[in-house]
């Protein structure tokens, strides 16, 4: 049953496009969600599937930069590292919010794109300035991210209902604007395409939703969807992860108790999904009743992944396995083939390059990805420049105290900052991490751990201290993290394209 705040967008009556695609710059739909692993999408969200992932590209080898939420977004907006950015928190003062001069929206402005941010924009440590109720600006005094025609961002980013908004400057509070949030986004988004649409231009809408994050409360009219699922039983669930780092190591066998607790966690993740795939539906109805699908990119992605009992983990994310650092990338449009695979190694600050890329505007020489238009279309004038990338790096600096999640298993400590890569050779697929007691000191990391993707993908058994790995290759993956942990742009001696 479909949701009454998005019943009346739900127009299908046009579901397919038709006529000469404009000379207009194609415009961009990009919907991002909240603690989404790769595979409920399978499950939750049938039209995003069929419409974006079957009829476009799906990158098989995407990654996060950062496991958590607020530096993971600024990778996006930024198109840089953390290292680049001194965002590797997760929203502590001075937030996460210093890139904002160089975020790759302000470039999509100045090339005359219609441009327009609604929902999850970061967390509350970079909202403060944007939002009058988090208390550093007055009501119609506040800052608006640059970049952005309209502003519509989460205040903060934790509602799920009846929420509060910084609509351009202006606070919007929930007696102004009752609902349920991703239907709100959604309704938002529609009218933004809607309006740009009428009006001719050519646009990028950013769509944030909060799903399928903690709390993950579901809409009312979804609330009972998916009773009889529960959390996938890989081999890595519930198993012991005593070659791991202390936090994993240490971790207590999950109880019936906890792991009831968890198929809770994961049918609501569920739920909270159907209503991201009703604002797919919504736009895809809107710009195919308008004859324009022949020239808009949709882009799907998640901030970051998510763990649900693997390794008797509880549910989180912080950690640096696939669970975590792996999502899903499709997107649909011009030029893409549709039921096709990138399968490069590619990550959260390539989409930066890559939007700048399908409107024709410069990509700035200071961002650490580029552009995957070559790649999915092999139609780009940066396609000479773009070889395949054979490492992504990964960085994260962990909270100031030990954190317990929702089941109360630990999830972070001061000690779980790490660097690692995921690097793809023509002998085989491998996760190198290097963990530091030191903040963002990795002189002396106090732990190590390598896995053998080809042959060990859920991660079960660590490589490093096994007498079989040759201290040459340990000492390559160790030269090339410390190599791209210095990186800075994608040319020169320290180049972030490798």
């Amino acid at each position: 049953m479909l949701m009454p705040t998005v019943l009346l967008l739900l127009t299908v009556a046009a579901m397919a496009g038709s006529g000469v695609a404009a000379k207009r710059p194609p415009s961009i739909v990009f919907l991002l969600t909240d603690d989404q692993d790769v595979g409920s999408a399978e499950v939750a969200m049938p039209f995003t599937i069929e419409h974006i992932v079957h009829r476009g590209v799906n990158a098989t080898r995407y990654f996060t930069t950062t496991p958590v939420c607020c530096p993971s977004r600024s990778a996006i907006i930024s198109a840089r590292y953390a290292h680049n950015t001194l965002n590797s928190d997760n929203g502590t003062t001075p937030g996460c919010m210093r890139q904002h001069k160089t975020a790759f929206p302000i470039h999509l402005q100045a090339a005359g794109i219609r441009t327009g941010c609604f929902g999850k924009f970061l967390n509350m440590g970079g909202m403060k300035r944007f939002c009058a109720n988090l208390g550093k600006c007055t009501s119609g005094h506040c800052e608006t991210p640059k970049g952005w025609d309209e502003f519509f961002g989460m205040c903060p980013d934790t509602c799920y209902q009846d929420c509060h908004y910084a609509h351009n400057g202006k606070l919007i509070t929930p007696t102004e604007h009752t609902g349920y949030a991703t239907s709100v986004i959604g309704n938002r988004s529609v009218e933004f395409v809607k309006k740009a649409i009428n009006d001719d231009v050519s646009f990028f809408l950013y769509s944030a939703t909060h799903a399928p994050h903690l709390p993950c409360t579901p809409a009312p009219w979804y609330k009972n969807e998916f009773q009889d699922k529960v959390a996938p039983r890989t081999a890595s669930w519930n198993a012991s992860g005593a070659d791991k780092h202390w936090i994993v190591s240490q971790q207590p066998p999950l109880t019936d108790k906890v792991a009831k607790e968890l198929d809770d966690v994961y049918r609501n993740r569920l739920r909270t999904l159907l209503s991201v795939d009703d604002i797919t539906r919504a736009l895809y109805a809107e710009i195919a009743s308008a004859g324009r699908l022949n020239d808009t990119y949709f882009v799907w992605t998640s901030d970051h992944g998510f763990h649900l009992g693997e390794f008797r983990l509880g549910a989180a994310k912080r950690q640096v396995y696939e669970t975590d650092i792996r999502v899903p990338l499709a997107v649909a449009g011009p030029g893409i083939a549709p039921g096709s695979f990138l399968s490069d190694v590619s990550s959260h600050i390539d989409l930066g390059p890559t939007f700048l890329d399908i409107v024709g505007a410069p990509i700035p020489p200071y961002f650490d990805g580029k552009s995957l238009l070559p790649k999915i279309t092999g139609n780009s004038p940066h396609e000479k420049d773009s070889p395949k990338r054979t490492m992504h790096l990964v960085e994260y600096m962990a909270a100031g105290k030990l954190k317990t999640d929702v089941v109360g298993h630990v999830q972070c400590a001061p000690n779980n900052t790490y660097i690692a890569i995921r690097t793809k050779t023509s002998f085989g697929e491998f996760s190198y991490s290097e963990f530091s007691d030191n903040k963002y000191n990795f002189d002396a990391p106090y732990f190590y751990e390598l896995y053998n993707l080809t042959a060990d993908p859920l991660q079960l058994h660590n490589r490093y201290n096994d007498p079989s790995t040759p201290h040459t290759f340990k000492q390559e993956l160790h030269e090339a993290l410390h190599s791209l942990f210095k990186c800075v742009g994608t040319s020169g001696p320290n180049s972030c394209y490798q």
